[in-house]
């Protein structure tokens, strides 16, 4: 975990907080500012597989989208650049922001003529240069390979000391090979995972605990497996073809031993003495028999100081706890910043766990990869939880259950959003107005807004809807809001009875807070006096937590195509014509004149201009005599009356 300020502390962890992304060189000078990212995304593992297994190293990724309507951006030199990811808030003490690690990136992607993405990976994807180790000079122990295999990839290497890193490593080691695959036989010799620091340099970790904690008040979502992975309890050497008789603790009768197959590092260990061979394994085993939990799946309130090896308390509103090993990581940038951090792992049903490392050499051997898992656990998104002694009781709105290759799932169109158009993109007939209220879509908004609009209250401006709900349950809710100031200024937003007085602010600052409904249907309303309010992302959900925006149920805002349960809307800049359909009307309209081409409603319709290609006829309905019939012919046309 990354070493930060008490201020930042007390920050991250507010509803109300300024959240701060910037792209810069290795020096430290700006590439992309705020104004110009769009988004940040940042993935990052300590574990390959789904189970928990010493010896992953992998690369971290990044993913920038940024504007770049002059083409500034895709004029640097990006290709092979490397560059540092910054993000973090602001705080009682001013801007703290933290590096995410050193990246090398690609050359630029141009998505549209504004857009533009470049990728990267961070300085790991250099261990995959090819290696032939017997032109090294052997032996040597553990910690001058990893040594040697940074040299070799160009890498600086960053752990003063760790397991098993004195043990000698014997000629029969040398192979043709990568630096990649020597980091990650020594990782598991060490108990360990290798991970590039921040700082550039590579690193073996192992699962540490921080302190830190999530409550329910920054989470939105979790998926709990209904078991607990058991500790290892013991350590066994292995290859393909049989045991090597190695393992650790010795004279038990093992349930969930860690399996170490076909590590050429460890080939010469099986020659040596006992007491060698009962030494380095129990190095490896007082590693990782330290960690027993229950895999979990969170989504939160980004927090940038947390990584890959962490382990977290996650805390529910009951005040339960469970201890969460941070396994996988993704963090998202866009104006705001989410987290996705979860812990793997089988139940003690699936059998042995071997190292990351065998399922490459099985797959190599036998052209396929034999190694197969199963997911032995339920994954609910979860609505409410309640404990009742030793069970667990979930009220889930989806379950994906797999057995078998079996798969259940549910789905809705749109989001779970009660407040309607909340985008600022579909106008403003959904909601109560008085005073100057507008919708901004301008780019600036759309590069600083999830829903890529907001709505601009001006002098006395009001905005409500009134929105139904059930009286007794909790509503979380989430906005973003810009406040600028007059003579003499008042603003607040309200939900029901419960109402929040806003402060000026230039930036866009994020609110989140929680009611219990008292009546069937709750006036939700923002009103400013004597300055300008922004108010964006505005978003009501059935629950404790709620910090991202999301659509309205039965709602979608896909660019020009608008469709809400009055009908679809199809409206694109440089179209030709737009398209309404609802339960009112049909109508195309021509774009440049504002003219109708054609116009339809349950009694009449109107076209413009209109070509039969074929037979023309005019009749009541029901009633084909006494009709009127165009019959074009070779050379003309015949009209046909009453027939």
């Amino acid at each position: 975990m990354y070493q930060t300020s008490e201020a930042y502390r007390k920050a991250i962890v507010q509803g109300a907080r300024t959240a701060i992304g910037y792209i810069a060189d290795i020096n430290g000078n700006i590439l992309l500012g705020q104004e110009q990212l769009q988004k940040i995304d940042i993935e990052a593992s300590a574990n390959s597989g789904e189970d928990l297994l010493p010896g992953s190293c992998l690369c971290d990724k990044l993913k920038i989208t940024a504007l770049d309507p002059t083409g500034t951006v895709t004029s640097l030199n990006w290709a092979g650049k490397e560059i540092v990811p910054y993000l973090g808030v602001e705080t009682a003490d001013g801007a703290e922001t933290i590096p995410m690690g050193v990246f090398i990136a690609t050359e630029p992607k141009v998505t549209n003529d504004c857009l533009v993405e470049i990728e990267a990976q961070d300085r790991a994807c250099k261990l995959e240069i090819q290696w032939t180790t017997e032109k090294e000079h052997w032996p040597m122990t553990l910690s001058q390979l990893v040594h040697r295999a940074c040299e070799v990839a160009g890498l600086e290497w960053g752990s003063e000391t760790f397991p098993n890193s004195d043990l000698l490593i014997e000629m029969g080691a040398a192979v043709e090979t990568t630096a990649r695959a020597i980091v990650s036989y020594a990782a598991q010799i060490a108990g360990s995972f290798a991970r590039m620091g921040r700082d550039g340099r590579l690193r073996f970790q192992w699962y540490t605990k921080t302190g830190r904690e999530i409550g329910p008040e920054s989470a939105t979502r979790q998926m709990v497996a209904q078991y607990t992975v058991p500790v290892f309890d013991q350590v066994r050497v292995l290859t393909e073809e049989g045991d090597l008789g190695m393992l650790y603790p010795e004279m038990i009768e093992s349930t969930h031993p860690f399996q170490i197959t076909d590590n050429p590092l460890l080939f010469a260990l099986s020659t040596s003495s006992k007491e060698e061979q009962q030494t380095a394994l129990k190095a490896i085993y007082d590693q990782v028999s330290q960690i027993t939990y229950a895999p979990l799946e969170l989504n939160c309130q980004g927090d940038p100081s947390f990584e890959p090896g962490d382990i977290i308390t996650v805390r529910n509103r009951y005040g339960e706890e469970i201890g969460l090993p941070i396994m996988e990581q993704r963090i998202s940038y866009t104006g705001g910043l989410s987290m996705v951090i979860k812990s793997l792992g089988s139940s003690s049903e699936k059998g042995v766990v071997q190292g990351p490392l065998t399922e490459s050499v099985i797959a190599l051997r036998k052209r396929a990869n034999v190694l197969q898992r199963e997911l032995d656990f339920t994954r609910s998104e979860i609505k409410e939880v309640s404990y009742a002694a030793d069970a667990i009781v979930t009220e889930v709105n989806e379950i994906t259950q797999r057995v078998d290759g079996l798969v259940l799932s549910s789905s809705r169109t749109g989001g779970a959003n009660l407040l309607k158009g909340s985008s600022a993109r579909l106008g403003l007939e959904e909601w109560q107005v008085d005073g100057a209220v507008i919708c901004d879509l301008s780019t600036e908004v759309y590069n600083d807004t999830a829903a890529g609009g907001c709505f601009i209250l001006g002098l006395n401006g009001r905005l409500g809807q009134p929105v139904s709900t059930v009286v007794g349950k909790r509503y979380a809710w989430y906005c973003q809001y810009k406040l600028e100031e007059g003579a003499s200024t008042a603003a607040y937003i309200s939900h029901g009875s419960h109402r929040r007085e806003l402060e000026a602010t230039s930036k866009w600052k994020e609110l989140t807070g929680s009611f219990v409904a008292e009546t069937p249907e709750v006036l939700i309303e923002a009103m400013v006096e004597g300055g300008t309010l922004c108010i964006a992302d505005w978003t009501i959900t059935q629950g404790d937590v709620c910090t991202a925006w999301q659509q309205a149920q039965n709602e979608i805002d896909a660019g020009g195509v608008k469709i809400t349960s009055k009908g679809i809307n199809i409206t694109k800049e440089k179209d030709p014509f737009q398209a309404v359909f609802d339960n009112q009307q049909v109508r195309f309209r021509n774009a440049d004149t504002g003219a109708d081409v054609a116009y339809f409603n349950k009694d009449s319709g109107r076209i413009r201009r209109l070509s039969a290609l074929g037979e023309f006829t005019v009749q009541q309905p029901d009633e084909e005599s006494g009709a009127l019939r165009v019959i074009p012919v070779d050379g003309g046309a015949f009209f046909v009356i009453n027939d």
